[in-house]
């Protein structure tokens, strides 16, 4: 009779564990990865590498960090309140709060740029072929950053890029009470004065199906502006959505953000330095005494492992140019509205042909935004969040 009764207490007391045993997790959602599971317990969320569940458990959840996109850097945002030293944009009372970005560590090459627009190309008398940049006094080559480049191409690229690789872009023109990022639409919609293609007799060999290139304005070329004049434009044609995935020009605070090294733990930037990542010109700028530019990255980087943020090619931005004393402190983080008169945009960083002062990380140059410049190039960012 005792062995009976004790056998019937061992019996439930396992009965007891083994349900104590069941429904157990695995790794959790959160980040770090979520505890073990028990004994046949379900499958954990996705988080970063939740844990697997334990003996019959489920599996522990996969990662779901977002990959870094190849030549990207991941630049942690932060809020800057008030005035940095010598900064024209961070200023006494103006408060940005800059969004966390993928940044691409090197200017746009004329390879990538090559890959959505058409190569400006035309034919001597004599025959011979002949490139934008090798009658310039820029280098050409795969590797070299595009030097010749208006505001408008820039923006061009970024949308075209962005399709390709299906994200959402992030430019568009308010057309028939549409939002249209799609530069075919642009192009067809409204009308021969966006017809970028305009300058064919100078295009002999351009690439079929891709967008025209560029111009030079120091031979009276420009490329006709994208501007579009309906109702509801503020902002010379061209609109930006903030909150879109896709590829886009930094704004001016963003750029300077990133120059400077952007904010520490301690929610303070490095220590400065005059240009982006050294107080010795020569060892971060491809300036003026090397003529013809050179191949990104062959300088050293800024702190965040970014190259040629100054020298090399001047980096058009998406603001507008309003001038030094019309940055206020309720200007927003994406700039002034247009100006009143004149239709300049924001570049930064200095190129191989401008001295060394324009290549400081504080100075701001401007530029019509349809005319190709000599040494203006651009860089890419997206959101990361």
């Amino acid at each position: 009779m005792r062995l009976r009764k004790l056998f019937v207490v061992l019996l439930a007391l396992l009965i007891v564990l083994s349900f104590a045993g069941c429904g157990g997790s695995g790794g959790g959602d959160d980040d770090p990865a979520g505890d073990n599971g028990g004994t046949n317990g379900g499958n954990g969320g996705d988080g970063d590498n939740g844990d697997n569940g334990g003996s019959g458990g489920g599996n522990g959840g996969e990662d779901d960090t977002p990959a870094i996109p190849n030549d990207f850097v991941r630049v942690n945002g932060g809020t800057v309140n008030g005035s940095v030293e010598d900064s024209h944009i961070f200023i006494e009372g103006r408060t940005v709060t800059i969004r966390n970005m993928y940044v691409c560590d090197h200017e746009v090459t004329q390879k990538e740029f090559k890959q959505y627009m058409k190569l400006y190309v035309w034919t001597s008398d004599n025959g011979t072929n002949h490139s934008l940049e090798s009658q310039s006094p820029s280098g050409d080559g795969d590797n070299y950053p595009v030097f010749w480049t208006s505001w408008y191409s820039a923006v061009i690229y970024c949308n075209l890029r962005s399709m390709a690789e299906g994200l959402t872009p992030c430019y568009y023109i308010r057309i028939d009470d549409k939002d249209e990022t799609d530069v075919a639409t642009w192009l067809s919609a409204l009308g021969p004065n966006l017809d970028l293609a305009a300058h064919d007799y100078q295009c002999l060999n351009c690439e079929d199906g891709k967008y025209y290139y560029n111009g030079s304005q120091t031979l009276g070329r420009s490329q006709v502006l994208l501007d579009y004049t309906g109702s509801s434009d503020t902002n010379g044609g061209i609109q930006f959505n903030t909150s879109a995935n896709g590829y886009r020009l930094p704004t001016e605070v963003e750029w300077e953000y990133i120059a400077r090294g952007g904010l520490s733990n301690n929610g303070m930037f490095p220590e400065q330095t005059t240009y982006a990542g050294s107080n010795d010109y020569n060892e971060v700028a491809v300036g003026f005494s090397t003529p013809y530019g050179a191949e990104i990255k062959t300088k050293a980087p800024n702190t965040l492992d970014i190259y040629d943020m100054s020298g090399n090619a001047v980096e058009w931005v998406w603001d507008w140019h309003e001038g030094d004393v019309n940055i206020t402190a309720s200007t927003p983080v994406t700039g002034p509205e247009k100006p009143a008169s004149g239709d300049g945009r924001v570049k930064r960083g200095g190129s191989h042909n401008n001295s060394y002062i324009q290549s400081q990380v504080n100075y701001r140059l401007n530029g019509i935004p349809g005319s190709t410049l000599d040494g203006a190039g651009f860089r890419v960012v997206r959101n990361a969040d």
